[in-house]
């Protein structure tokens, strides 16, 4: 029997071809609608499908159904997205390893309700972080130590409101118990200048976005190390 080491929720944004997350065996895999298309086309099959089933390809809902795919089939009038709900259920679930792929894209509403999503309370203290072509993005709230190299862009957006006291090591701009605003872009495309990086705060959240050419540990560009934010190249405290 799998133990599963995380789940990977694909939803069904924009391909970025230059960073294929890698998967593994341990790995629980689900599609939220359209997302089973990513899965299929790199010939898997996810364990689970949640959506309200109106942008998955026909011929790829047949194949979940001939392959005894879990289906968890919503209304189209429903108030939350497939991925939203995707996210719901695989906290149900319990896994306490969560990464969201093909969420980012050329649709600008959904790609910020997508974002949003990292800040959904019940996440609590489960590990949730984005990870998408060779952007890895984080909601903090605490600190976070990330390895990168050196070079690497990191940008720092202040979540729902005003974000102070935070400090960060390791980056080409230094922020020493400073407060970062919503409606200012000083925390945008610092420079990764010594790894690991820091960043802490005392009030507030930060969306952090991490951007490389590859990630540190993988081989051919692949995100071989993405999910788990207490790894040895990702640790994480946001409580």
């Amino acid at each position: 029997m799998i133990t599963f080491e995380r789940a990977v929720i694909f939803a069904n944004g924009t391909v970025f071809a230059d960073h294929p997350l890698e998967l593994t065996d341990n790995d629980y895999l689900v599609a939220a609608d359209g997302g089973a298309d990513h899965l299929i086309r790199r010939g898997l099959t996810p364990h689970l499908l949640v959506g309200d089933l109106d942008s998955i390809s026909r011929s790829n809902l047949a194949f979940c159904e001939a392959n005894n795919v879990e289906v968890l089939t919503f209304p189209k009038d429903k108030d939350e997205t497939d991925l939203e709900l995707a996210l719901k259920e695989t906290l149900d679930r319990g896994f306490k390893n969560i990464v969201l792929t093909r969420v980012l894209g050329d649709i600008p509403d959904h790609t910020l309700g997508n974002l949003a999503l990292l800040a959904m309370p019940e996440i609590g203290n489960v590990r949730v972080f984005i990870s998408d072509g060779g952007w890895r993005i984080y909601l903090v709230r605490k600190e976070i130590t990330l390895d990168a190299h050196i070079g690497d862009r990191v940008s720092l957006i202040p979540w729902n409101g005003a974000a102070s006291g935070i400090f960060t090591v390791g980056l080409h701009y230094s922020l020493r118990n400073e407060t970062l605003y919503p409606w200012k872009s000083r925390g945008i495309s610092n420079v990764v200048q010594r790894s690991p990086f820091r960043v802490s705060l005392e009030e507030g959240a930060l969306l952090l976005l991490h951007f490389t050419e590859s990630f540190p540990n993988d081989t051919v560009g692949n995100d071989s190390k993405a999910g788990n934010m207490n790894n040895s190249d990702s640790k994480a405290k946001n409580n």
